[in-house]
């Protein structure tokens, strides 16, 4: 009994010893720049018997590039918002009522119909080849670059929320 309570200890001792030890990479990886684009489409609905398919495959379009992109929508009249709102529905996370989609009267406005997106993208620096006989200051920079373009909300990378 003795015996298997002094292996059981050793074995928590080892475990935990394991655990606390931190290993950080080394060498200095990649770095990002992440910035606003600011897209702006003006669209013209009348005679167009196809406009929502059209704007399902705007939004498409940005939702691919930036899935968290916030939207503008400057209308003339209820009409022109009911074809955009109609357009969003397919999309889950822009038919719920929340602070990604902000619609704004403007009856002013030349189209009938003027989408802004707020879209961040991420750029990533150009990894150098690592050469034989070479010390390299980018050890880890493939890892890091690839890390980078697959998250998917940009604004965790820059502290947002």
């Amino acid at each position: 009994m003795r015996n298997y309570l002094v292996c059981s200890l050793m074995l928590v001792l080892v475990c935990l010893s394991g655990c606390s030890v931190e290993r950080y990479f080394t060498g200095n990886g990649a770095e990002a720049l992440v910035y606003e684009e600011w897209h702006s489409f003006d669209i013209d609905l009348r005679g167009h018997p196809d406009q929502q398919q059209v704007l399902e495959r705007l939004i498409e379009q940005i939702q691919q590039q930036d899935p968290y992109a916030q939207y503008t929508v400057l209308y003339k009249n209820n009409k022109n918002k009911q074809v955009f709102y109609s357009a969003s529905k397919g999309f889950i996370e822009l038919s719920k009522i929340n602070e990604r989609v902000n619609y704004i009267y403007s009856p002013e406005n030349i189209v009938d119909l003027t989408i802004r997106a707020k879209v961040l993208a991420a750029y990533t620096e150009t990894c150098q080849a690592v050469r034989i006989f070479k010390e390299t200051g980018q050890i880890n920079c493939f890892v890091e670059s690839a890390r980078v373009k697959q998250i998917a909300n940009k604004q965790r990378l820059v502290g947002g929320q």
